[in-house]
């Protein structure tokens, strides 16, 4: 990631163990649906989808259109199907609240 050394392969490593629990923790579970637990929401869901929302928007904004979770299809089957739902519909905003937001550290120091 620009600015940052480092700080792609920090990020890679969390979300690599983060599909292993998706994957091999939930495999009883994942052909009922995307969550860890099939087809209900768990508290995982509840504490990561958040940031990988926000990995969504602002990664590409900010990191020249990279696509961190084009390499972890179970996290983002969770992410896509969390988004979907309308509790989540009301809890976000545009787009660009979150990059206007996150501008001030998007800066290389």
């Amino acid at each position: 990631m620009q600015g940052r050394p480092g700080a792609e392969k920090s990020l890679r490593a969390h979300l690599t163990e983060l599909e292993q629990i998706w994957r091999e923790n939930a495999k009883a579970y994942r052909v009922k649906g995307p969550y860890l637990l099939g087809d209900k929401l768990s508290s995982a869901e509840i504490n990561v989808i958040p940031f990988l929302f926000r990995f969504e928007v602002l990664l590409p904004h900010y990191q020249n259109g990279f696509q961190l979770l084009a390499d972890y299809p179970l996290l983002n089957a969770a992410l896509q199907a969390v988004k979907a739902r309308p509790s989540f519909q009301e809890t976000i905003r545009e787009a660009d609240f979150y990059i206007k937001g996150y501008e001030p550290w998007s800066k290389a120091p």
